[in-house]
């Protein structure tokens, strides 16, 4: 499982599910409580690193504790519930938080399979132009949120002739360039989730 949480917000995916939902910390118990819907697959291309969800969802409750955090580091440990099965899990910190972002950071070529994705800045935004298989294209902008950490704001503005998460309507997102070097995008609206990933 990979989440993205941020200003309460939860987004994220495992092998068969994508995840939208709520996250609140209680700083004096250090206690975390997810409210999330876990939508299933829709869509799914590794060699693309592309991955969407939507459908009918599952409600998910997450009970848990922060058990450990520091600038680069934090560990999240609890339990899961579902109608249908129960389990523990722990979440770990990738490290991404510590990097700081500006819009020239993801300027360039990045690459997933045979879909490059250019960025170009542009003011106070920067740009993006997305390529791929089977005429799969789409565009949008990135605004920097807070340059002390690495979350950019992400409009898709048009997504065309893509097996899945086709839109003409602007949806709103995430991107960031992760600890491992990669760009990644989030992006939802009220039925459907997606997540892109790609390289230098």
């Amino acid at each position: 499982m990979r989440l993205l949480m941020y200003e309460g917000n939860v987004y994220g995916f495992d092998g068969t599910r994508g995840f939208t939902g709520t996250v609140e910390y209680i700083s004096y118990e250090r206690s975390i409580s997810m409210d999330l819907d876990a939508w299933p697959i829709s869509g799914s291309n590794k060699a693309q690193d592309e991955m969407a969800a939507s459908g009918a969802a599952t409600s998910m409750a997450v009970d848990a504790l922060l058990v450990e955090q520091t600038d680069s580091a934090g560990t999240i440990v609890g339990t899961f519930e579902t109608s249908q099965l129960a389990g523990g899990l722990t979440l770990e910190a990738d490290g991404s938080w510590e990097e700081s972002s500006a819009l020239w950071k993801p300027v360039g070529t990045w690459k997933a399979g045979t879909t490059s994705v250019f960025i170009t800045e542009l003011g106070s935004k920067a740009k993006f132009v997305g390529q791929g298989a089977d005429s799969c294209s789409f565009n949008g902008e990135l605004f920097l949120l807070n340059s002390s950490y690495p979350l950019m704001k992400a409009h898709l503005y048009n997504r065309s002739d893509c097996k899945f998460f086709n839109k003409t309507a602007t949806v709103n997102g995430y991107a960031a360039i992760t600890a491992a070097g990669t760009l990644e995008f989030y992006f939802a609206d009220d039925s459907e989730l997606l997540r892109l990933e790609y390289s230098r």
